[in-house]
């Protein structure tokens, strides 16, 4: 079900060097009992991803698609990235989900949209994270 959220849930990264996009995304969550970090500095951020092993990553577009596609780097494909865009222009969502990113959504956050993206990425990560156990498993 989508009105939930997945049990014990990983923290989520909020990266954006604009403080109003950290705290709209940040004031949206948080309520909903998800723990989200807030980083406005890049470096500190990359260096944060394998150390806090965030369950999502929402990503400001004005940080660009390298950036993106360094934290899905770090990542793998576990990571799951949600990238902020200021533009709804095919070429923009494009290139951020050429670049790594798992969904997008748009500036201005709408609450319930950003609310349900989280939420079903977290559920896919599970899901993927289990199936990639029983593979593993299954592997003589």
């Amino acid at each position: 079900m989508l009105d939930q959220q997945p049990a014990a849930t990983p923290p989520i990264l909020i990266i954006s060097n604009r403080v109003e996009i950290r705290q709209v995304i940040q004031g949206i969550l948080e309520p909903t009992a998800y723990q989200t970090i807030p980083m406005g500095d890049t470096a500190a951020a990359l260096q944060a991803v394998p150390v806090l092993c965030p369950g999502l990553i929402i990503v400001d577009n004005t940080l660009g698609t390298a950036f993106c596609a360094q934290i899905k780097a770090i990542g793998g494909d576990a990571l799951m990235v949600l990238a902020v865009l200021d533009s709804l222009h095919p070429s923009i969502i494009d290139r951020f989900l050429d670049a790594g990113a798992d969904d997008t959504i748009t500036n201005p956050v709408h609450a319930r949209t950003l609310q349900n993206r989280v939420t079903h990425l977290l559920c896919r990560q599970t899901t993927e994270a289990e199936n990639r156990q029983m593979e593993s498993g299954s592997i003589f």
